[in-house]
């Protein structure tokens, strides 16, 4: 954050961040007038979930995440007390890290990952999410039939040649622009560069282009 500055104002808190420093990280971001993007992917009994949601106060976290496979009352819970106080709801359908042949495993099925994605995007518009996390590959599939319905945000996305670490299905900042999505997650290839805010104004700038 600070080697960035005033040159970014929506930040990612994923889980081993918030676990090592609590709510204190989201309330120094706030503190610097940063919008936060909360990536906790919560993932529980309904109540549970909710619970989980209830200690934030109204405009600390602009977006939370939750999975789309806790079911559609556990969606509709935290949906619920997001909204109470001013949080948007995110929900993760098919982590990028997994490709077919895990899903396959996973369900002990053949089934299609983008197929299964698609259902679990017509899930979150039924529960009345604000928007799905999903990867460049399904949005190419999807984005004509769910496009205006519901907010697209997409991890995943490295230059070609870059480290795609445990990331399957990526796609290029060049190809997620002409997408039109609402939201991309950018994390390693800047955090882990040696110069964060060169990293980060070749991204914006191949967005910008």
């Amino acid at each position: 954050m600070d080697y960035l500055g005033e040159n970014h104002d929506f930040y990612k808190v994923g889980l081993p961040l918030y676990l090592r420093y609590g709510n204190t990280v989201v309330k120094e971001l706030k503190r610097r007038k940063k919008r936060v993007f909360l990536d906790l992917k919560l993932h529980d009994i309904p109540s549970v979930v909710a619970q989980s949601i209830t200690p934030f106060e109204r405009g600390e976290v602009d977006i939370i995440t939750v999975h789309i496979s806790g079911g559609m009352r556990m969606l509709m819970d935290a949906k619920a007390e997001a909204h109470l106080r001013g949080i948007a709801v995110a929900g993760v359908s098919i982590l990028t890290s997994i490709d077919r042949l895990d899903l396959q495993r996973l369900f002990a099925f053949p089934c299609e990952l983008d197929k299964v994605v698609e259902s679990m995007v017509n899930i979150a518009l039924e529960v009345g999410l604000d928007y799905v996390v999903l990867s460049g590959y399904e949005v190419k599939i999807l984005n004509e039939r769910f496009k205006s319905k519901i907010g697209f945000i997409v991890p995943g996305v490295r230059f070609e040649g870059e480290e795609p670490g445990d990331q399957s299905r990526v796609i290029t900042p060049v190809e997620v622009k002409e997408l039109g999505v609402n939201y991309i997650v950018v994390g390693r290839p800047i955090t882990h560069s040696s110069d964060p805010l060169a990293a980060l104004s070749r991204y914006v700038k191949a967005l910008q282009a």
